[in-house]
């Protein structure tokens, strides 16, 4: 292969780097911009919860006074409904503990890769500037398997490095996007429907028994 050919050979190489950079770094902003919906949705999923905690406080103070407009067996249907709401509201805010600490990671890591690759471009145009005078050519590589090692060995429990490890294997193949906290959003959104549908189940059932008595 001639020089020209190889010249062209590593512009093109070059070129596509440069597009998949592209390609993920607005993957990588679509998904953190779909993550920080998780705050409008965590907080009505709150506001809600705290309603339901009012409401069946309410009820279990007033018990005698409730009972003769909705009967018994109202009274434990609006119950479950309540339960039900504060369950899938427990739920939500676990979804949303998690995207919150996976976008925290995620913006964070992506400051201190900036940085530290900054600093590392730094001492290699050093480093390579010294080499040219005496004919060294590096060819030292940093190893991403030894550096995912050494991460995980950092954790104290087997099945916790298994975990990440296995997490970790899955983010090297995807590059870009942060799937398990688009995926928590969506679950979020699941239990924030479930917690808002139970509670309008609830008012229903309260509503029907108080119209029938």
């Amino acid at each position: 292969m001639s020089e020209e050919q190889k010249a062209y050979e590593a512009v093109k190489e070059y070129d596509e780097i440069i597009q998949e950079n592209f390609r993920n770094s607005l993957i990588d902003s679509a998904s953190l911009a779909t993550i920080e919906t998780t705050t409008i949705l965590d907080k009505f999923s709150m506001w809600l919860l705290v309603g339901v905690g009012a409401t069946a406080t309410l009820m279990i103070a007033n018990i005698d006074k409730i009972l003769p407009f909705i009967t018994p067996f109202g009274f434990k249907i609006s119950v479950f409904f309540l339960a039900l709401s504060s369950l899938a509201g427990f739920l939500s805010k676990y979804y949303a503990l998690v995207v919150f600490s996976a976008a925290t990671v995620t913006v964070r890591m992506t400051e201190l890769i900036q940085s530290k690759s900054k600093e590392y471009e730094e001492q290699c145009k050093k480093r390579d500037e010294m080499g040219r005078k005496i004919g060294y050519v590096s060819e030292i590589e940093v190893s991403l398997e030894s550096f995912i090692d050494q991460y995980i060995n950092l954790f104290p429990f087997q099945w916790l490095r298994n975990k990440i490890r296995k997490r970790m294997s899955v983010f090297t193949v995807s590059k870009s996007g942060n799937k398990s906290a688009v995926h928590g959003v969506v679950f979020q959104s699941i239990a924030l429907l479930l917690q808002s549908l139970s509670y309008i189940a609830f008012l229903i059932v309260v509503t029907y028994f108080i119209n029938l008595h």
